[in-house]
C-alpha cells in the first residue's frame, strides 16, 4: 500500500475574522477528503491481481471438469433417453448450474471482476477533479494567499484535461451518440496509441485503459487521458500540503492518515 502523508501545521488558520477561519478548516475538509478518496481508489487500482496465462489455463482446466461433473449429474438425473435429444437445453443448464455454484462459493461474476479496474479509475478521475473544483473555490476566498493561486496553476498544468475527461465520463449518453457541448455532433480528431489507431479521426473512445491511463473523447472531439498512477497521487498532496503550508496557523500540528 501506497500511504501518502499530509501535515496539517497547526489546529486552526491565522485570520482576522473567526468566520473566515471556519470556513477556510471546512474547505480544507472538503480538500482532505478528496484527495484521500483519490490515494484509495489508486491502492485499489493498483492491488488488482494481473492473471498470468498459467493460471487461466490453469483456471480452464478447473472449469471444464466442474462442467463435466454437472453435466454427468445431468444425465443421471434426466435418463439416457430424454438426454440425448436435448443437447442445447442441457448444455445452458450446465453452465446455469455452473455459474450458480461459482457464486454460493462466493466467487465474482467475470463480468463484475472485469470491471473492478474501471470503477476504481473513474473513482480516482472523480476525486481529482472535484480537488480541482475546490481548489478553485479556496482561491475565491478573500483570506487565501497568493500562493494558493499559484498552486491551482501548476494543478491546472499538471492536469490540463481532468475537467473535459470528467465531463465525458459523466455524459457518457451524448459521447455515445457521438455528441458534444449542447448536442452538437463531435468533430472527431485524429489519434494513435495503443488503444485505436485512426489517422483520420472518427473513433469514439468511452473509458478505455491504457496500460494505467484512463483515456476518453472529450467534447472538442480529441483524445484524452487521465494517469491513475502513484505520481498523479503524489501530484495531489503535494498540491494540498503546499495550500496548508501557505497559511499561517495556530496550535499543534497533526499528521495524517490517522
Amino acid at each position: 500500500m501506497i500511504v501518502f502523508e499530509i501535515r496539517y501545521p497547526g489546529t486552526f488558520p491565522v485570520v482576522s475574522n473567526p468566520k473566515h477561519s471556519r470556513d477556510l478548516m471546512w474547505l480544507f475538509s472538503l480538500l482532505e477528503g478528496q484527495a484521500t478518496d483519490a490515494f484509495v481508489a489508486l491502492n485499489l487500482f493498483l492491488a488488482l491481481p494481473v492473471p498470468s496465462p498459467r493460471s487461466f489455463r490453469e483456471q480452464r482446466q478447473i472449469d471444464r471438469a466442474e462442467r463435466e461433473a454437472i453435466e454427468t449429474e445431468l444425465r443421471e438425473e434426466i435418463g439416457e433417453r430424454d438426454y440425448s435429444g436435448a443437447f442445447d437445453a442441457i448444455h445452458r443448464e450446465v453452465e446455469r448450474r455452473f455459474k450458480h455454484r461459482r457464486w454460493l462459493r462466493g466467487l465474482a461474476p467475470r463480468d463484475y471482476e472485469q470491471r473492478l479496474p474501471f470503477i476504481y479509475a473513474h473513482a480516482f478521475l472523480y476525486a481529482v477533479n472535484s480537488f480541482g473544483n475546490l481548489l478553485a473555490k479556496l482561491v475565491g476566498e478573500e483570506t487565501a494567499p497568493s500562493e494558493v493561486q499559484a498552486r491551482l496553476d501548476d494543478f491546472r498544468a499538471i492536469f490540463p484535461e481532468v475537467v473535459e475527461i470528467r465531463n465525458s465520463a459523466q455524459h457518457i449518453e451524448d459521447r455515445g451518440r457521438g455528441l458534444g457541448k449542447r448536442g452538437k455532433p463531435l468533430d472527431l480528431k485524429p489519434m494513435d496509441n495503443r488503444i485505436a489507431k485512426a489517422p483520420q479521426g472518427g473513433v469514439v473512445i468511452l473509458g478505455m485503459l491504457n496500460n494505467d491511463r484512463l483515456g476518453y473523447t472529450t467534447a472538442n472531439g480529441e483524445h484524452a487521458e487521465i494517469a491513475i498512477s502513484e505520481e498523479s497521487a503524489r501530484a495531489v498532496r503535494d498540491t494540498f500540503q503546499g495550500i496548508l503550508n501557505a497559511f499561517a496557523w495556530n496550535g499543534p500540528p497533526r499528521l495524517l492518515p490517522n
